[in-house]
């Protein structure tokens, strides 16, 4: 799945979901806007994720977490991708950037992707399928 500047250049918006509920990620194909709940990048959430992602595959056989980090890492590629999503309001980062990028790759080291039941996986296919539409980066780039 692209990352997010490559999302961007491909037509996609973004806008902080109104959910409270970190997993509440929504994407409208029609309109090309990504709805993402905000979250802050803090050694404090660092801690408190990497804690829930190892209790969560102990005990549970769903991954949500594990999901949600996964996905994230693949949106949350560069520094540049940490700036868009900051300049958006979706994420509050405490790091520097280029920590902020590193903070969400290190917590995948432990993440675990079962292709067969990822919980974003329809999401990610449809990030996929409209970026690679020329129409909506020919329709980004004329800036309608």
């Amino acid at each position: 799945m692209p990352g997010v500047t490559e999302l961007h250049e491909a037509g996609v918006r973004f806008q902080v979901s109104r959910s409270e509920n970190l997993f509440d990620i929504k994407f409208d194909k029609m309109k090309g806007i990504l709805e993402i709940p905000s979250f802050i990048f803090s050694a404090e959430t660092e801690v408190t994720i990497r804690n829930s992602l190892a209790f969560e595959q102990c005990y549970y056989s769903e991954n949500y977490i594990n999901d949600y980090v996964i996905l994230m890492n693949r949106l949350v590629e560069t520094r540049k991708d940490i700036e868009l999503l900051v300049k958006e309001g979706i994420v509050e980062n405490r790091f520097n950037n280029t920590r902020g990028s590193d903070f969400l790759n290190k917590l995948a080291d432990g993440a675990i992707l079962d292709q067969d039941n990822f919980y974003f996986a329809s999401l990610s296919e449809e990030l996929n399928t409209y970026s690679k539409t020329r129409w909506h980066k020919w329709k980004s780039v004329k800036g309608n």
